[in-house]
């Protein structure tokens, strides 16, 4: 009776998260599926279809063993749900830095164009621009990032 009344107010909690629920929020649990699905919300629709399941059947067993499943597969869809809210704060500071940057070098990136206009050679060109970045007191680039910036033309 007491895992009864748990696993019913574990089905209100998450229905109250993620809304009502249908067999085909969970086709495919467990194999692969398109980007589209969240698979948080996948984990919760299935433990409520289980719950649902269980507390049709009446068997107090298969009850308490669909509570603890349940409780299981909501710890794991918040432990989803906080690492891409992460990873989605992760890739916005990192965008942020790079427009930044971008900015910070735009009249570099100018004068390179202009230089490989003009005819000069790119790794002059290059040369010329990194020396100015230095007396500007610009801090200097890695290899991979100055090849980045200052790309060799395509001729």
């Amino acid at each position: 009776m007491i895992s009864t009344l748990t696993l019913r107010a574990l089905v209100d909690r998450i229905e109250a998260k993620i809304g009502s629920v249908s067999i085909a929020d969970v086709a495919g649990y467990g194999e692969e599926w398109s980007n589209d699905r969240n698979p948080a919300r996948v984990r919760l629709a299935f433990a409520v279809l289980m719950a649902r399941q269980a507390l049709e059947s009446g068997d107090e067993r298969q009850i308490a063993t669909e509570a603890a499943r349940c409780q299981s597969l909501e710890r794991e869809a918040e432990q989803i749900a906080t690492r891409n809210r992460r990873r989605a704060g992760g890739k916005r500071a990192g965008a942020a830095r790079r427009a930044k940057t971008a900015d910070r070098l735009k009249p570099y990136i100018d004068e390179y164009n202009d230089l490989i206009a003009s005819g000069k050679a790119h790794l002059w060109a290059r040369k010329q621009v990194l020396d100015r970045m230095g007396r500007n007191s610009e801090p200097v680039p890695s290899l991979p990032t100055i090849n980045r910036w200052f790309p060799k033309p395509k001729n």
